[in-house]
This record gives structure tokens, sequence and C-alpha cells, in this order.
């Protein structure tokens, strides 16, 4: 009996330590990470994410940043929706869209991003080229960031993100999302006339 007795307390105790390992391990993630989910369409090839939480300061050209949106997205998109999308230009960066609609990123060492404004956007939106002409300099502690689908909602039609706005950038995709079936969902929410959930 008393050796029933201690492997019963010896497994208890293993039990125990395991639990408590678990349960630190959960917390620690969930100080860390989040898992997000794009609800409409995506704009980057990825439904499904994984992003560390993080401040403005630790992300950089090239990274895929998650944020909150503020009053410019509405009343397509509520304040405090997340919104992810590619960090293309960063403080100092000089952008210009011009009246053709092209829109070009400069850095130091030249333009390193150039797009156009996208016909199917300007129609949803109700404006022109000329609506979104402008030259400036992005100030310290924003971003200038990009969808790479067609139909992008980004800083092309509403402007830059703010550093407080920023909440981490994504570690790894976790569902594919490729670039017929998004063509596809696209026509059928523009035939279905739900163009806000175009992002």
């Amino acid at each position: 009996m008393t050796g029933r007795r201690q492997t019963w307390i010896g497994f208890g105790i293993k039990s125990i330590v395991m639990l408590a390992l678990l349960f630190s391990t959960m917390a620690w993630f969930r100080n860390h990470y989040r898992i997000g989910l794009v609800g409409g369409i995506p704009c980057l090839p990825a439904r499904m994410y994984l992003y560390r939480l993080t401040s403005a300061m630790e992300v950089g050209r090239g990274d895929q940043v998650v944020f909150k949106t503020d009053t410019r997205t509405a009343p397509r998109f509520p304040v405090g929706a997340h919104f992810v999308k590619l960090l293309q230009c960063l403080p100092g960066d000089e952008v210009e869209v011009d009246q053709a609609c092209h829109v070009r990123c400069t850095g130091p060492d030249g333009p390193f991003y150039e797009s156009e404004l996208e016909s199917g956007v300007l129609k949803i939106l109700g404006k022109s080229c000329g609506d979104f002409a402008a030259k400036y300099r992005i100030p310290p502690g924003n971003f200038f960031v990009v969808g790479t689908y067609p139909h992008s909602y980004d800083s092309r039609y509403w402007g830059l993100v703010h550093s407080e706005q920023v909440l981490g950038k994504v570690v790894w995709s976790l569902w594919g999302y490729d670039s017929k079936t998004r063509d596809k969902e696209v026509a059928e929410l523009m035939a279905a006339g739900k163009k806000s959930h175009v992002h």
C-alpha cells in the first residue's frame, strides 16, 4: 500500500508541475502573440495569421503590420477595426501621388515603391486621381502601408498609420489565400453591392 500511495503522490506532483508549466506557457503566449482573422476579403495573401504584439519602434520596411483603424476609414470600417498591411514607407521618405494616379515613395537611395491608384477603389469612393494628388515627407512616428492585392484600401487613400495605432507585426501566415480566389470573391461582392467588405 505504501508503494502504491507514493506512486500516486509522485504522479500527482508531476501532474501539478506539468499543468503549471502549461498555464505559464499559455499566459506567456497570450502576453506576446495574437491570432488574427481577416473577416472580409484580404489585401495580402493570407486570411489567418499569427502576429507578435509590439510597438511601432520594432517594425520596419517590409513587415506586415497589424494596426487599429481610426475615423479615416469610417464609415466603411468601424473605428478600432484591425487591419493588416505591408509597411512600405518610413519616416523621412517622400510620398508623391500625381494627377495621373501614379504613386511613388522615395527614400534616401531613390524610389523603392511605385503603384497606381486603382480605378475600382476610386469608383467605390466616388473620387478621382486629382482628389488624392499630393507630395509630402512622412513625419516621425508615421508609416505608409499598402496591400499587395487589387482593391486594397490603404495609405494611398486614407493616409498614414500613426505609431499609436500599431499593435504588432505578422510572424507567420496560418491560412494562405490565393489571388484567383480573391478575384472571384471580389467580383461576387461587387456584383452584390457589398463594397465595404473589400479592403
